[in-house]
């Protein structure tokens, strides 16, 4: 209908309704300049999320062209953000194919996590990174594209390297190592077993290395070994319920444990090990398995068993104590002290010593461990009786069960030291005899020697005769040649008185000359003059020789001392020799 047939009223109604809808148009568009503003809001929000995030965020359509990445996009490729959206999201990886494979699982599955890419950047670095993605959807719920972060694992990488380089290196110096060892890791998965382990166990590598077969070198039956107690933790009552008595904390080493025990299924006849398990914990402290060690004691048992038996066979006492107790004793040692080696294990060592002995025995053991001392020493001590006996000992430092000893040997010396008492007294009375008897002895020597020096008068005073009349003869000649001598110098002092007076003076002393010259010829001067000399020599060894018989006589004829000291044993034969030489210089020869 026109407007112009319309009736006032319906035109008032339709300008109101134009009204009403007028208002309405308002309202609507407040609302979308109020949304408008609340949506870049949210958009500047949303922007300002995803460019805070260290990982390189990107969205991608459907038909997998990029539209819009954030900062972190851009630093981990080199490329812009306008350059990057719009090309295709597989262009930026090293592996396209697996990038496409990955971009298909998202919408497959709707989407994909921690998934291995490579990123590369423009310059040809390259960066490895996890991805994490999901589709989104438009309001009609249709899937409009992907959205994908992508997180930088370089230094876990780095790490994850480093890891397998050390892990590589404890490898090395596992299987390098002369001490069986293998590794199990928080699952009891054994990862390593070394060639020492082969050799000593006699199950190959092959067999191990990734098995929970630790078990089946050393038991029948499935059960845990000591690293599996020591990976779970249990170092409690369910230890003992396998090892009993015989495992103990390891003194060096935080975590670990020890033991030993005899394994009938190895090697011929069996073989004792000591085994030692520690616990393994990374840099957090975190348990990441265990590793156990072991040594083959059969010889040390067999040595130890061996040496039980010749100590229970020995007619000797021996015995090991060890923190201050007997721990072993054999019989012969317990009989000393009037004891059963029973009674005796397990008491205090010093409990059976003579009170009076026991702080020079502690010094005497001491000094002997201490390798300060050698001799045995000894000590009394009390039988379970009360008896006194007398002991003889020895000590040296052994390791006994793990653990450091002391060895002891001794012997029952009682008897013996009553015999000693018992010389003691006869050697007194021994000396007293002897002293008697050597009073005697010098008296008789003595009264010998008065009657020598009666007999050998006759020889002495030859002795002392012949050197005597040397002298005497050697004087007379010298008279004699005195005499000439005295001629000769008195006709050269008349030649020199003459000289002073004589006219005639060379007629003179050519006759004085000739004078002088026969009266040289007549006393032969040269030879008085060689001649001379040897006498006088001779002459004083006749007197020095007359002088040491008379000494060596007064030696020899006085009486002996009763007092001993020291004495020239080359002297006295010497003097002998001298006094009785002439009886014996034509018979014998002497040789010095």
């Amino acid at each position: 209908m026109k407007d112009e047939d319309k009736t006032k009223e319906q035109l008032i109604e339709e300008l109101a309704e134009l009204r009403q809808r007028i208002a309405k148009l308002g309202a609507l568009e407040a609302e979308c300049r109020q949304a408008t503003v609340t949506l870049k809001e949210s958009q500047h929000y949303t922007r300002g999320l995803i460019e805070a995030t260290l990982d390189a965020l990107v969205t991608i359509s459907a038909e997998g062209k990029i539209t819009d990445v954030n900062h972190a996009m851009e630093l981990i490729t080199g490329i812009s953000r306008e350059e990057i959206i719009g090309t295709d999201f597989s262009n930026y990886f090293t592996n396209p194919e697996m990038a496409n494979k990955g971009y298909q699982q998202v919408f497959r599955d709707g989407h994909v996590q921690d998934y291995p890419l490579e990123i590369k950047h423009r310059d040809g670095k390259v960066t490895p990174v996890l991805y994490n993605a999901s589709v989104y959807k438009d309001t009609q719920e249709r899937i409009a594209g992907v959205f994908a972060a992508a997180r930088d694992i370089t230094e876990y990488k780095q790490a994850e390297e480093a890891i397998r380089e050390s892990e590589g290196r404890l490898a090395q110096v596992i299987q390098g190592s002369s001490i069986p060892t293998f590794v199990i890791d928080k699952n009891h998965i054994i990862t390593h077993w070394n060639k020492a382990c082969e050799k000593l166990l006699g199950i190959p590598a092959s067999e191990t290395v990734g098995t929970k077969k630790q078990w089946v070198p050393f038991y029948p039956e499935k059960r845990p070994v000591m690293a599996d107690l020591v990976v779970d933790e249990v170092m409690g009552e369910e230890v003992i319920t396998y090892y009993g008595s015989k495992y103990q904390k390891a003194a060096l080493i935080e975590d670990a444990y020890e033991a030993e025990g005899f394994f009938p299924d190895l090697g011929e006849g069996g073989r004792w090990l000591f085994f030692t398990a520690a616990l393994l914990r990374d840099h957090e402290g975190n348990v990441t398995g265990a590793m156990e060690t072991f040594q083959d004691i059969t010889g040390r048992k067999q040595a130890e068993k061996l040496y039980q038996t010749l100590a229970e066979k020995s007619f000797a006492g021996v015995y090991v104590i060890q923190d201050g107790k007997f721990v072993f004793i054999n019989s012969n040692a317990a009989t000393y002290a009037g004891y059963t080696a029973e009674e005796m294990t397990g008491m205090k060592a010093f409990s059976i010593v003579h009170p009076e002995d026991v702080e020079a025995t502690k010094k005497r053991s001491i000094e002997m461990i201490k390798k300060q001392r050698t001799t045995p020493y000894e000590f009394r001590v009390i039988t379970k009786d009360g008896e006194v006996r007398w002991i003889m000992e020895t000590l040296i430092s052994i390791d006994y069960n793990g653990k450091p000893a002391i060895l002891g040997n001794s012997m029952d010396i009682t008897e013996q030291k009553q015999v000693e008492e018992e010389l003691k007294k006869s050697h007194v009375e021994l000396e007293r005899t002897l002293a008697e008897l050597q009073t005697t002895q010098a008296q008789m020597l003595q009264s010998a020697k008065m009657a020598s020096v009666g007999q050998l008068a006759a020889g002495v005073a030859h002795e002392i005769n012949n050197p005597t009349g040397f002298v005497s003869s050697n004087l007379s000649t010298l008279s004699g040649y005195q005499s000439d001598i005295i001629t000769l110098i008195k006709e050269y002092r008349k030649l020199i008185a003459n000289l002073k007076d004589i006219k005639e003076y060379n007629t003179f002393i050519s006759e004085q000359v000739d004078r002088i010259t026969s009266l040289e010829a007549e006393a032969d001067i040269d030879f008085i003059l060689n001649d001379i000399s040897g006498l006088i020599d001779e002459s004083r060894e006749g007197t020095e020789r007359i002088k040491k018989i008379v000494n060596d006589l007064k030696d020899f004829a006085h009486p002996g001392e009763d007092k001993l000291k020291y004495a020239d044993i080359n002297k006295n034969p010497d003097s002998t020799l001298n006094v009785v030489w002439n009886e014996l210089k034509y018979k014998v020869t002497v040789t010095k």
